[in-house]
């Protein structure tokens, strides 16, 4: 089971690597095609990861009003406070981790566009 596991995260990772390389794919009508039309590497990851904000703050949304619901539901009671805790930590640190790609698909498009002119 180990195995398939290691082959189907090779499998995964490889064509995620090579997705940038599929949209933007040289014909040889007219030069480099990009069907997403941001131009750039950089600006594709930061339109994905736009996109991928977009569909996840209401989810975001939802388990902050399902801690709250679990926090007042808990009424003292250490187990579902403790659960309540847990479940609010995890999703501030989802919101981190969105935000902070978001940061950093920025910072890196910032300096590729800087170098490239």
């Amino acid at each position: 089971m180990k195995f398939y596991l290691s082959k189907l995260y090779f499998s995964l990772s490889l064509t995620l690597l090579s997705l940038p390389y599929a949209v933007f794919a040289q014909t040889e009508q007219t030069g480099f095609y990009d069907p997403t039309g941001t131009g750039s590497i950089p600006a594709f990851f930061a339109k994905v990861i736009d996109a991928g904000i977009k569909i996840l703050i209401p989810f975001v949304i939802i388990m902050l009003i399902y801690s709250g619901f679990l926090f007042v539901i808990a009424r003292g009671n250490v187990e579902t406070l403790k659960k309540a805790k847990t479940n609010f930590v995890w999703t501030i640190v989802g919101v981190a981790i969105l935000l902070g790609a978001k940061l950093i698909s920025s910072i890196l498009q910032g300096t590729v566009e800087s170098i490239t002119k």
